[in-house]
């Protein structure tokens, strides 16, 4: 199948570089006049566009038909023929140029000669040759049934319902309870919808997971409402509205426009807690996404959203919380799951023969349920072992229909030109891992980023089309997003009222860019004017104008008739002095200003014309104000404006002194930074759930209200009074952090010990830190910068809920410890452990303490600890990463040895230590589990690695900067089997690589500053050149190798 599609892919791209080819100019030049030319173009161009037109169509149907596979590999041959044919007359042209160019009395009978060179009869023949062929395939197409069809149509997916048979799920458990965890009405989030993002590729399960989870009955208890919509690849907000609204009502007039729909959607879900599972998403609009959730927005906190997808940019636009990425199934699973389809009526023990064969095809499905799924039903009711057996050795499955519209999906929706580049992607080994800058270089290598019209390399190419801003005029269909920077470059303001934005009617976001590096306000008011000419349609939904060097703006920003603006950012407007009249858009719910170095004031301008029945402002939700440095007074107007503010923050205006808005009675979330002479009472804010204060300290402080759920204070001066008096009343805190405040000497108790769950304080240089042994509800705890409080010992016990720590820059810590006492304590949730610069950390006393689930040890810079953790491997078990850097004292490992499931170890600085595993004082060869290794700034080393000191499942390897490193010893690497990428850097003794060849699994070698060893290792030249060049990919400094 793979082959199949490479092909095609190869030939959809290279057809319309051979039309570009015939059609260029050195080509019609040479062939003028010739035989060639009425071959060449009369006959050979109409027979390419005949097949060219039903490639599609012979794309998807030589999957399935072995006549049309055939097909297409004898027009592959014809083609690349043709490419080569193409190629020769290139060469012939250049040549006759070259001559001509020369030419002297003394060459005029070579001339002559040459014009009875046998090359124009060898071509005559080559290329009738060719037209038969293609001919040929040409009176084929209508045997083999092949039609001119439009992508988009070969594809009519079902879409997936809610229903699900659990008794044929298997080895989904713990991703379902994960997420349930996650729907959990314990596990509340500040935000009032959370979207639950499932990542996986086609075909691991992620519809099956969500139909796991939306069917069990807690999740009835749990909200009020729940719907399934499969969205599937054609994104339509109507249509998924409608779904809602049907599953909601159980009625829906499909009459009714989006806009009402939507209203109506709002009324149903105010105060209801809901579940919405939408499924299948591929569209990565972030506009589409707001427009289809602002009627969600009515319904109870912590309603939820999951959304499943194969498509990280999908993910990353929608999330409130992190993505959460399915993994493929385990092989005991996969066999599950597929005996299931495949053995119907009777048992797998009941036929050991099928059994053995059917282990080995599931192996190939790569946990993938999908691919189990589709080949036990292939093989459903079928007990003969030869047909198993073509299963399994003839890759049939490759081709099953149910497998491959995840691959197709994915492919067929490429443009010609990126299908060549995917081809390309298939010449390297399987798994391989590519870096996109190494990527992009080798497409543009080898020419498939570049066009055969105009001059120069694609970057000029790039920078020269489009550069002219009345070139917009001519998009009269343009819609979307339209982003035009540049500017300053316009000269007259007639050229920008020919981009004629005002009649672009279905364009939704636009983005005005002036250079940052402009400081000319000669004429501001040509900036004006040019501005003025680029307004555009009322239908406009998010603006942005940066650098704009106007003093004011023209009375289009911000006038009423642009009703349907709901976002609008304005930044680096440094020579404006007023704002302009936003609180006129009625639409508007997210506002930035930003970079306004002249306006002092906000007042009245910036509400605009208002009555009784219209406030400003009405439908705010965010706004932001930033790097305002002149900015003195803000009059607000009544507590009307800002009625549905949720989210403010000032940032860097420091000579701002008056008054914020009063009552906010929605707000909540408020950041304050760096305005230190901002005074007055902050805004009531009965709602408000997060507060950030940061130098400003004239604010004056009151009580906060109850709901608040995160507090971040930073240098602000504040006193453990103040701070008892704001948080009294904070019940239901979650989050505090403090940092650089240097007066505070405790924190508050009661009202936070059973609350809090993360707690970040940073050089609090005064306060008293056996406090925060209270707040045993912890279950995320950062320390760093302690230097005055002597925190000698840190007991890892008192906080059975964490789950992170981090302690940095305690220069008194001595211990990590457990509790006093005989009694065993159990961290069932810890999973991150770091401690970084904490110069007087001699060890860990932590006998009956274990952490069965601590995934990650890192220990930096504490330059006095003598030894890692007695018993690691049974404290620690599922231990997977541990890092050992710049601890010079440590000499050895435990002697029981390091945790057995260690997957990825990195060591550097750590001379002792090291110099141990070189005498053989310890060895890594028992860690079978661990797959990376890296080994950083050690002196000692002058050979590695010894042989067996690694492990054979190591599949990355690390060398850096190990500056007396003189021998790499073949030896060590002879049984890295399982070895993919050697990264060789900062070695600057290095002259050579092992004697004998690197394994044959090593697809990737780097080497980096490494002056010696590089010499050596030079393509054809380098005497080491014959022990790598089996690489598939050599990285030598900038320089990639193939």
């Amino acid at each position: 199948m793979a082959g199949a599609l490479v092909a095609g892919a190869f030939l959809s791209a290279t057809l319309q570089v051979l039309f570009d080819r015939m059609a260029s100019q050195e080509v019609l030049d040479f062939i003028r006049g010739k035989k060639l030319e009425k071959r060449l173009v009369k006959k050979l161009k109409p027979a390419l566009m005949s097949v060219k037109a039903v490639l599609d169509d012979a794309e998807d149907k030589q999957i399935t038909n072995p006549s049309v596979k055939d097909w297409v590999a004898e027009l592959k041959d014809a083609v690349y023929d043709t490419d080569d044919l193409l190629d020769e007359i290139a060469t012939e042209a250049l040549r006759s140029r070259l001559e001509a160019e020369d030419e002297t009395t003394s060459t005029k009978v070579s001339r002559f000669i040459s014009s009875l060179n046998p090359f124009n009869s060898d071509m005559d023949s080559k290329l009738e040759e060719i037209v038969e062929r293609i001919e040929y395939l040409v009176n084929q197409k209508d045997i083999l049934g092949l039609k001119e069809c439009r992508r988009e149509k070969l594809f009519h997916r079902s879409p997936a319902t809610s229903l699900v048979d659990e008794s044929r799920v298997y080895g989904r458990d713990d991703e379902k309870e994960a997420i349930m965890k996650l729907l959990h009405p314990e596990n509340s989030t500040e935000n009032q919808i959370d979207v639950i993002p499932i990542v996986g590729m086609g075909g691991v399960g992620k519809t099956t997971l969500a139909q796991l989870i939306y069917n069990d009955k807690r999740v009835e208890e749990w909200f009020d409402l729940k719907t399934w919509v499969c969205v599937s690849e054609e994104f339509d907000a109507l249509r998924v509205t409608k779904t809602i609204l049907e599953e909601i009502t159980s009625s829906c007039d499909s009459s009714q426009t989006l806009n009402q729909l939507q209203l109506k959607l709002k009324d149903k879900l105010l105060g209801k807690k809901f579940l919405f599972v939408l499924d299948d998403v591929w569209n990565e609009k972030y506009v589409d996404w707001e427009e289809l959730r602002s009627p969600f927005t009515s319904g109870a906190q912590n309603s939820k959203i999951i959304v499943t997808t194969r498509n990280e940019s999908v993910a990353s636009i929608v999330r409130t919380v992190p993505t959460y990425h399915l993994d493929v199934l385990s092989d005991d699973d996969c066999w599950m799951l597929f005996a299931k389809h495949a053995f119907v009526n009777t048992s797998p023990s009941m036929h050991p023969h099928l059994k053995v064969i059917g282990e080995a095809i599931v192996k190939r499905c790569k946990g993938l349920p999908l691919a189990a799924k589709a080949l036990g039903g292939l093989l459903r009711c079928e007990l003969d072992a030869d047909e198993w057996n073509k299963i399994l050795n003839n890759n049939l499955w490759d081709v099953t229909d149910d497998i491959l519209p995840p691959l197709q999906l994915s492919y067929y929706y490429l443009p010609s030109h990126l299908k060549r580049c995917f081809a390309y992607c298939s010449l390297f080994p399987k798994d391989y891992e590519f870096r996109k800058e190494e990527l992009i270089r080798l497409w543009m290598a080898e020419g498939l980023l570049q066009s055969s019209k105009g001059n120069g390399n694609a970057e000029e190419r790039g920078k020269q089309n489009g550069s002219s801003i009345n070139e917009v005029g001519k998009l009269q269909h343009l819609c979307g997003r339209l982003a035009i920077s540049g500017l300053q470059n316009v000269i007259c303001a007639r050229d920008a009222k020919d981009a004629s934005l005002k009649d672009k009617t279905n364009l939704k976001e636009l983005e005005l860019k002036w250079s940052k590096d402009n400081d000319i306000v000669d004429d501001s008011k040509h900036d004006r004017e040019v501005l003025e000419q680029l307004e555009p349609h009322t239908n406009l939904e998010h603006l942005v104008i940066n650098f704009y060097l106007g003093t004011r703006f023209p009375e289009w920003v911000g006038h009423s008739s642009f009703s349907n603006v709901v976002s609008m950012e304005l930044s680096n407007c440094k020579y404006c002095f007023f704002l302009p009249p936003l609180g006129q858009l009625l639409s508007l719910k997210c506002l930035s200003i930003k970079g306004f170095a002249g306006v002092m004031t906000v007042g009245d301008e910036f509400y605009g014309h208002y009555d009784a029945s219209r406030k400003p402002f009405g439908y705010l939700e965010i706004l932001s104000f930033e790097d305002m440095p002149e900015w003195e007074e803000w009059f607000c107007w009544r507590d009307e404006a800002f009625f549905l503010l949720q989210e403010l923050s000032i940032r860097n205006c420091p000579k701002l002194t008056k008054s914020l808005p009063k009552h906010l009675p929605s707000l909540t979330k408020l950041v304050i930074e760096n305005c230190g002479k901002l005074g007055g009472l902050l805004p009531r804010a009965p709602s408000i759930c997060q507060l950030e204060l940061e130098r400003c300290d004239a604010l004056q402080l009151e009580p906060l209200p109850c709901g608040l759920r995160k507090l971040r204070i930073c240098n602000l001066n504040i006193n453990d009074s103040i701070l008892k008096k704001m948080m009294q009343h904070c019940t239901h805190l979650e989050k505090l952090t403090m940092l650089y405040c240097s007066n505070l000497r405790s924190l508050p108790e009661a009202s936070l010990s059973f609350t809090l769950k993360k707690l970040k304080i940073d050089r609090c240089c005064v306060l008293d830190y056996s406090k925060i042994l209270l707040y045993t509800s912890l279950e995320s705890l950062e320390i760093e910068g302690v230097r005055c409080h002597p925190l000698e010992s840190f007991p890892l016990g008192s906080f059975p809920m964490l789950k992170r720590v981090c302690i940095r820059e305690c220069e008194e810590l001595k211990w990590i410890g457990g509790l006093e006492g005989p009694h065993h304590q159990h961290l069932a949730c810890l999973n991150t452990l770091e401690i970084r610069s904490c110069p007087n950390l001699i060890s860990f006393q932590i006998e009956g303490l274990s952490a069965a689930n601590l995934t990650r040890l890192v220990l930096d810079s504490c330059i006095n600890l003598k030894s890692l953790p007695e018993h690691m491997h049974s404290l620690f078990p599922s231990l997977k990463y541990l890092g050992v850097n710049h601890c010079p004292e440590i000499e050895s490992f435990p002697r029981e040895g390091l945790p057995s499931k260690l997957k990825d170890f990195s060591i550097s600085g750590s001379d002792k230590l090291i110099v141990g595993m070189m005498r053989r004082e310890w060895s890594l060869q028992a860690l079978t589990s661990l797959t990376s290794f890296s080994i950083y700034s050690a002196r000692e080393i002058e050979s590695f690695p010894d042989e067996h000191l690694l492990p054979s499942s190591l599949t990355s390897l690390n060398i850096w900067d190990l500056s007396n490193l003189k021998l790499l010893n073949g030896k060590g690497f002879q049984h890295l089997t399982s070895l993919h990428k050697l990264l060789i850097a900062r070695c600057l003794r290095l002259q050579s690589m092992p004697a004998n060849k690197l394994p044959d699994s090593l697809y990737r070698l780097e080497i980096h500053n490494c002056p010696l060893l590089r010499k050596h290792c030079e393509k054809e030249k380098g005497k080491d050149w014959p022990n790598i060049s089996h690489i598939p990919v050599i990285w030598i400094g900038d320089e990639v190798i193939l």
